[in-house]
């Protein structure tokens, strides 16, 4: 990642992202069975992404089966999105 000076902002002036939504989705595991998992992350920040230059992820789920680095692997794609949005 480059250092915060050789970073520009990628959203037009004045405009501040507050919130990003992830909502992920996988079949059942063949453990426990069901109609299929569902994984929300949210990243959110307390003045907003932007304005602090990042964001905390929290994450929301009534069951989500995972093996190795799998859960390591959604959550850098997640901050790498973030990234994204706020610097160019």
């Amino acid at each position: 990642m480059k250092n915060k000076d050789e970073k520009v902002k990628a959203l037009p002036k004045d405009i501040d992202l507050e919130t990003i939504t992830f909502t992920f989705s996988q079949e059942e595991n063949c453990i426990d069975g069901g109609d299929g998992e569902e994984l929300i992350i949210e990243a959110k920040s307390s003045l907003g992404i932007t304005r602090d230059e990042g964001a905390f992820f929290v994450l929301k789920t009534e069951q989500w089966a995972f093996d190795g680095d799998e859960m390591q692997e959604i959550i850098n794609a997640c901050k790498e999105s973030v990234n994204k949005m706020i610097w160019k």
